[in-house]
């Protein structure tokens, strides 16, 4: 079978698929942005070297690369083209769709609303990216989203398309689940960019309060890029509070795939302080578990590290069982001292969370997934 993936910035949530596809018959193509490719090439390593790359050329506009992966799959008698991330030319995209001769083409859907709402803001940009969508969201025919707790969504707007879930990752750590760090001193890390439009962090600042209060020796790291003003004066309010029992570790630009691995699997929590809903491109909200799914989902599972979230994010029911929900900072809190008080309940946590993971291995994803190959 050839195998045709596009991708142009989650390259994270595009591993999967490609390992997903990586199999005995198959050839795969992976059409990339550089960064994406250098990105992949870590992830990937020596595997790499099995597929083909077509790499976007910086000085080559996004309009001549859709037409490139056109002619590809017009050459080379594509059965798949996945698309992994489209969220901009959508006009050309949809003539991609409508007019590959690829057997197949799938869409993984990121952003729900964002492929099919009309946005508030009415620009002249944002209407003709409108237009763009409503020509081409009718002619997809498969969808591929990263987690099941998105699927009702879609599903009430493209009540007949088929439907798909190849998680946004994969673990690849086999049954035994990871070290336990010690609790000599608690590490809690929050993954992703420091952005008010996607993460609560008065929440980590009154936590990193009230621990040292508790004095809990605890290092927090804010595992990302600070956006804006915001971020950086997030990092400038942790750097101001008292010193003592809480540290910080922060960083001022993008943070390097090795050096992001190392802190998670260093940590006894992934924390993430989700809002309810974002507003994203063209003034469309998007609600987290329903029509978007956070990255740090996708953290927990590559990791199988124990994690803290807000109770209204959904979970698929795998995930549920393990990590904690919160609705107050005060529930952290009371959560973390029992731990502390009974490092047995950690290595509870730990077992849990590396049984869920067994949910998300390579051969678990292509069973639930048996349509696709």
């Amino acid at each position: 079978m050839q195998v045709v993936i596009f991708e142009t910035e989650h390259f994270e949530a595009v591993y999967p698929v490609i390992r997903f596809f990586d199999r005995p018959g198959n050839t795969i193509t992976v059409c990339c942005y550089q960064n994406t490719y250098d990105q992949l090439q870590h992830m990937l390593g020596a595997d790499s070297s099995r597929y083909t790359w077509i790499i976007k050329p910086e000085a080559k506009s996004k309009i001549s690369f859709i037409y490139r992966i056109f002619r590809y799959t017009k050459q080379h008698s594509t059965d798949i083209l996945w698309l992994n991330t489209v969220s901009n030319n959508f006009l050309f995209y949809g003539l991609l769709v409508r007019f590959s001769p690829a057997k197949r083409v799938i869409l993984t859907a990121h952003m729900i609303n964002n492929l099919f709402v009309k946005g508030s803001r009415g620009s002249f940009k944002n209407l003709v990216r409108y237009w763009g969508k409503r020509y081409m969201m009718p002619a997809v025919k498969e969808f591929n989203v990263i987690s099941t707790t998105l699927v009702p969504a879609l599903q009430q707007f493209t009540s007949q398309a088929l439907i798909h879930c190849l998680p946004g990752s994969i673990y690849e750590k086999g049954s035994v689940p990871p070290e336990e760090p010690s609790f000599n001193t608690l590490r809690l890390v929050i993954p992703g960019s420091i952005d008010k439009k996607r993460r609560h962090y008065e929440t980590i600042l009154q936590l990193a309060e009230e621990l040292h209060h508790q004095q809990i020796s605890t290092v927090i790291t804010l595992l990302g890029k600070p956006m804006g003003d915001y971020g950086r004066q997030v990092i400038q309010q942790a750097r101001q509070l008292p010193k003592g029992y809480v540290s910080f570790i922060t960083y001022e630009d993008e943070v390097a795939q090795n050096e992001f691995d190392r802190r998670i699997g260093e940590a006894h929590f992934l924390l993430s302080p989700l809002i309810q809903t974002a507003v994203f491109d063209d003034g469309i909200s998007e609600t987290y578990s329903k029509t978007i799914c956070s990255g740090n989902i996708s953290d927990i599972i590559r990791h199988a590290k124990p994690f803290i979230l807000p109770s209204h994010i959904a979970l698929e029911s795998a995930l549920a069982q393990a990590g904690f929900r919160y609705q107050h900072t005060e529930d952290i809190i009371n959560y973390l001292t029992g731990l502390i008080q009974n490092p047995a309940l950690y290595h509870d946590c730990v077992l849990k969370t590396a049984e869920a993971a067994g949910h998300y291995t390579l051969e678990a994803v292509r069973e639930r997934n048996s349509a696709l190959v």
